[in-house]
């Protein structure tokens, strides 16, 4: 919310500087009606003067006649000065009288700061309180222990390729090239599998570093609103839910390896008698090394885009209907997920799915929303549901939304 705070300063200053040039106004003012007053009085003399000229010179009727027009234009000079004075009074009014009310409205700000930082400091100890740092220790001995784990997988992977390598070298006959195609096959699904849980590993490592080192809330300019405090208190709830999901998915993943780890077992084994056991010739099929290659956080989104355009068109549209199912999930977790997925099958049903999450309750969920319109297709009906997301209640979805639409 760096741009929030921004926006506050930026206000503040804005504020700071009108009065300045509210002061400078009032004092060009106060000027401006010396100097009025000033004319006024060099009229004022200049009439008595000649009102004097005129008792001595009785005996010269054209120049009295004269003179008496000059003193009426000078008289109407200074009543259309002294009008013009009462103007510039009443306007310095008016300015004092804005200038008292921006003072006052400055305090009521200054000790609106004041209060909702103290609220902030109070939420900021409470979440301290409620995710103490020994849950993060215990999630990250977890978290190493599987990655040992994902490095023995490693090794036991590049065994079973030296095995391959080993029986292509001695030419096997036909019937043990099939047996070794249906090996490899099992071994690169294995090797997807571990990258995808060394993917997870990867994700729930960046999330529980992001949770420990996460700085102090800092206050911004939406929290002068309610709707805008209580946002932020969601924000909090939502930190607490994913520490929670994030323990229950290293349980699911201590699972997964010890079942990889026996298929992997298996499989070493059988491949090592077939390669005792069989002496004959083959050229026929040539495959490449196996190796494993540490994933990056998002392999796990890739994996399952390779497995859905491999599917049969009607596992497709049921792996489809599923997805969309659980955009109706009551965890926001599983919406979240479900949209990442969705964001990469570019149908018209996936579309009006999401078009139904533009009012969904959590904010994230909104968010992830605007994320996988910017992936489909540019249309009039994925701006129009930009432009919908333009009035959502939370800065970061608007900015988002925002930034996307500026390329539509």
């Amino acid at each position: 919310m760096n741009d929030n705070i921004k926006d506050l300063i930026d206000e503040v200053e804005k504020e700071n500087s009108s009065h300045a040039q509210m002061e400078q106004t009032i004092q060009f003012l106060k000027e401006e009606i010396k100097r009025l007053k000033f004319t006024i009085r060099e009229q004022k003399a200049i009439i008595e003067d000649q009102a004097k000229n005129e008792v001595h010179q009785d005996s010269i009727p054209e120049d009295v006649k004269v003179l008496k027009e000059l003193v009426q234009k000078q008289r109407e000079e200074i009543e259309r000065k002294e009008f013009q004075l009462e103007k510039v009074e009443d306007e310095l009014f008016e300015y004092q009288k804005k200038f008292i009310y921006k003072n006052e409205e400055i305090e009521d700000l200054n000790e609106c700061i004041v209060s909702l930082n103290s609220e902030l400091e109070d939420l900021n100890i409470h979440l301290s309180n409620k995710v103490p740092k020994e849950k993060y220790q215990n999630a990250q001995k977890i978290i190493e222990e599987l990655t040992e784990t994902n490095l023995k997988y490693s090794t036991e992977i590049d065994a079973l390729n030296s095995k391959i390598l080993e029986l292509e070298e001695n030419d096997l006959n036909k019937e043990l090239s099939i047996e070794l195609d249906e090996a490899n096959s099992r071994i690169k699904q294995l090797e997807n599998q571990n990258e995808n849980l060394n993917a997870q590993i990867d994700y729930l490592q960046n999330e529980l570093d992001r949770l420990t080192s996460e700085t102090k809330p800092r206050f911004h300019t939406e929290t002068l609103f309610p709707d805008k405090i209580q946002s932020y208190k969601e924000k909090l709830e939502y930190l607490e839910e994913e520490l929670e999901s994030s323990k229950i998915k290293l349980k699911k993943m201590e699972e997964i390896n010890k079942s990889l780890k026996q298929e992997n077992h298996s499989l070493s084994k059988k491949l090592t008698e077939e390669a005792k056991g069989k002496k004959y010739i083959t050229n026929k099929n040539s495959r490449k090394s196996l190796s494993y290659n540490p994933s990056d956080l998002y392999s796990q989104m890739y994996l399952i885009e390779r497995m859905f355009n491999l599917m049969e068109d009607v596992k497709k549209e049921q792996l489809i209907s599923s997805l969309i199912e659980d955009l109706t999930h009551s965890d926001p977790e599983i919406r979240i997920i479900s949209i990442k997925i969705l964001a990469h099958i570019n149908t018209e049903p996936v579309l009006e799915a999401l078009k139904a999450l533009i009012d969904d309750s959590n904010w994230i969920v909104r968010y992830h929303v605007v994320n996988a319109l910017s992936q489909f297709e540019k249309s009039e009906a994925v701006k129009e549901m930009l432009l919908r997301f333009l009035e959502d209640t939370d800065v970061d979805v608007r900015e988002l939304a925002f930034s996307y639409l500026k390329n539509c």
